[in-house]
C-alpha cells in the first residue's frame, strides 16, 4: 500500500485481516497512484460476493473506531458498474 506510514499500513492490514482477508482486498485511487495528500481517503476494493449489511457494517465500524486520521471507503467489486470497474482497473493494486 502506497502513501501510508508503516504504522497506518499495519492498522489497515490488521482490520482487513480480521474481517475480510487480505487476499480479497485491493487498493485504488489516490493512494494507489501515489498522489495522496496526508488526509486523502483510502479506497479499498473487495473482490468477492457482496459483503452483506452485517459484515460491511462491522468493517466500516472497525475503520471508524480506528486511530486512522483518514476515511476508508469500501467498494465491492460485485456491486460496481462495468464502467466504474473499467475506469479503476488500471490503478488497482494488492493490499500489501
Amino acid at each position: 500500500m502506497r502513501d501510508l506510514a508503516p504504522r497506518r499500513k499495519a492498522e489497515v492490514c490488521a482490520i482487513v485481516d480480521a474481517h475480510l482477508g487480505r487476499s480479497r482486498v485491493r487498493v485504488f485511487g489516490s493512494r494507489a497512484q501515489r498522489k495522496a495528500k496526508p488526509f486523502s481517503d483510502l479506497d479499498l476494493l473487495v473482490l468477492s460476493a457482496p459483503l452483506g449489511a452485517t459484515l460491511r457494517g462491522t468493517v466500516e465500524e472497525a475503520f471508524d473506531e480506528s486511530d486512522l486520521p483518514f476515511r476508508v471507503d469500501i467498494a465491492e467489486a460485485a456491486l460496481l458498474s462495468p464502467a466504474f470497474r473499467a475506469a479503476i482497473e488500471p490503478q488497482v493494486l494488492p493490499l500489501d
